[in-house]
């Protein structure tokens, strides 16, 4: 027969606490040695829409430190930050003068596609172009390619601002401003007037020639050059429009948005067009569309309601443009109609919309929701700062080399330098970068 130990209730108790304490020890010990896991962000809720979208930015001096930004919409007001979980740089510009301003992303065979201003330019030289890399999930990055721009004429200068239009079962197209040497536009910032190009790519590695648009018709261009009325223009976006109701057969329209250059307006232009290349027909402005002036940088989306969503950096300038001082710094949102009888009418909706703070102009995509939720998911892509509660920090440019937060005026220490050193053909010209790897052009 075998001897069975004597049942002890308290000596039951004691072990079972031991047991318990130790697991305890062991589950804090474990998740010490983890780094705390980023909160799972997803969409709102009440959000069941099939599209959220997403804005792109740059912080200054030029983007060169920190590179590119972004945040995102639910709704199409409101848009909080989202930043790597490590906090670190999305993508730091290290190609042509190593900046990273007007960035644009697209979304095509489930990669995001980003261009974006990447040297200030210089006759004869290989910094004729903007920067390029693609992703898969916004934080692991391709190498950042150099796609050349090879004008016809010699004397280019620059190549700012490109902005790209994805379109489904349509090569893509990328539109930037360019100047020339051998034409002047006297009495204004620049010293040389701006033109608009456009470029297309089926695989983003070979390019088509520049073609040059004409946002106010065929004809514009023949105003008197070296007058005040010579055209000038950047900041150039296209928007799909979809079908025209207006019309029986119901062909697709575009919708051109850019800045009109020329000194004494600095304002936002709009024209309507058959095709993402045009030809186009200019736009009447109606209601506060018109009113921007002191205003760069137009982005655009379609809302949920099928209002037009046009997003807009107003900012101060000193120097040349004395009338823009009196111009309060914001980022902006209008909210339109689609055209309709020759006229864009648009509506103030600044005081609806919250943006991150020091957002700069950039480009806003549609994204579907459910690719938005599984990135924010990962973790590896989180929410940052909360939203500013009156759009963004105020910015001002300032084109003379003695700047200080007096200049500001009301918003001392807001003060963003772009020394006139780094302007039209007076300004910065771009070091040569044959060595790096560029981007064939058709």
């Amino acid at each position: 027969m075998t001897a069975s130990l004597p049942f002890s209730p308290a000596r039951t108790v004691t072990l079972l606490l031991a047991l318990l304490g130790a697991a305890l020890y062991l589950d804090r010990t474990e998740r010490a040695a983890k780094p705390a896991a980023a909160p799972v962000r997803s969409l709102p809720k009440d959000f069941d829409a099939a599209t959220a979208w997403v804005l792109t930015s740059f912080h200054e001096p030029n983007g060169a430190t920190r590179g590119l930004h972004l945040s995102y919409s639910a709704d199409g007001f409101r848009w909080t930050e989202l930043r790597a979980r490590d906090s670190k740089p999305m993508l730091v510009p290290k190609i042509g003068d190593r900046i990273l301003r007007d960035p644009s992303l697209c979304f095509r065979n489930n990669r995001f596609h980003l261009v974006w201003t990447s040297s200030w330019g210089g006759t004869g030289n290989a910094s004729l172009g903007f920067g390029y890399a693609s992703s898969a999930d916004l934080l692991t990055w391709s190498a950042q390619q150099f796609v050349r721009v090879r004008h016809e004429r010699a004397d280019a200068i620059n190549v700012w601002a490109p902005e790209l239009l994805c379109e489904a079962g349509a090569p893509v197209q990328v539109v930037f401003a360019s100047m020339f040497e051998g034409e002047s536009l006297p009495d204004s910032c620049e010293a040389h007037p701006q033109r608009l190009f456009s470029m297309h790519t089926s695989d983003f590695r070979t390019w088509s020639p520049p073609r040059e648009l004409h946002p106010a018709g065929r004809h514009e261009r023949a105003a008197l050059h070296g007058g005040p009325s010579t055209p000038s223009y950047i900041d150039a976006m296209v928007l799909p429009l979809g079908v025209d109701d207006t019309k029986e057969l119901r062909p697709k329209r575009y919708l051109l948005l850019y800045k009109d250059e020329r000194l004494g307006v600095k304002a936002l232009r709009a024209s309507v067009g058959g095709g993402p290349a045009g030809p186009w027909t200019p736009l009447k402005s109606v209601g506060e569309f018109g009113k921007v002036h002191c205003a760069e940088g137009p982005t655009a989306f379609i809302a949920s309601d099928g209002s037009i969503h046009v997003l807009y950096d107003r900012y101060r300038l000193d120097d040349c443009a004395h009338f823009c001082k009196d111009v309060t710094p914001r980022y902006g949102l209008l909210r339109c109609k689609p055209p309709e009888n020759g006229a864009f009418a648009c509506e103030e909706a600044s005081g609806r919309a919250s943006f991150t703070r020091e957002q700069r102009h950039g480009g806003a995509i549609a994204l579907p929701a459910p690719k938005l939720r599984a990135l924010l998911a990962t973790g590896a892509l989180v929410e940052g700062s909360a939203p500013g509660a009156a759009a963004a920090a105020p910015s001002f440019y300032c084109m003379s080399n003695n700047c200080s937060s007096a200049d500001a005026g009301t918003t001392p220490g807001v003060v963003e330098a772009k020394p006139a050193a780094t302007r039209g053909a007076k300004g910065k010209r771009g070091r040569d970068h044959e060595g790096e790897k560029g981007m064939l052009m058709g």
